[in-house]
């Protein structure tokens, strides 16, 4: 168990190890565009399958009240980005699909 984590928050780091998660940053935010209420936490799985299976398993549900209970807190998972991404790819892409007739793309 990690002890620089507060108790009610000990057990996470047993739940996400088999998952081949890790924290990659946690603490305050500085905002410079837009609003963003209190901290965040940045965690990493190899695969956004392998984050759903670590959220979904039962030993992360156990727990799961821990959090949820004592913060108010929002919990996304995102699709990582591959080795070839590019910002200009992604608005080419977008500019394409805004220009084909028929329903829009999901934001």
């Amino acid at each position: 168990m990690d002890e620089g984590i507060a108790p009610p928050f000990a057990p996470a780091p047993d739940t996400v190890k088999p998952y081949g998660g890790r924290w990659l940053a946690q603490g305050d935010v500085l905002v410079v565009e837009g609003a963003w209420p209190g901290s965040a936490v940045l965690m990493e799985f190899l695969s956004l399958a392998a984050a759903q299976d670590w959220y979904n398993s039962a030993e992360y549900q156990e727990i799961l009240h821990l959090r949820t209970d004592n913060v108010i807190s929002d919990l996304v998972l995102i699709e990582g980005v591959g080795p070839d991404f590019t910002v200009g790819g992604f608005a080419h892409r977008i500019r394409a699909a805004l220009s084909t007739p028929g329903p829009r793309p999901a934001r």
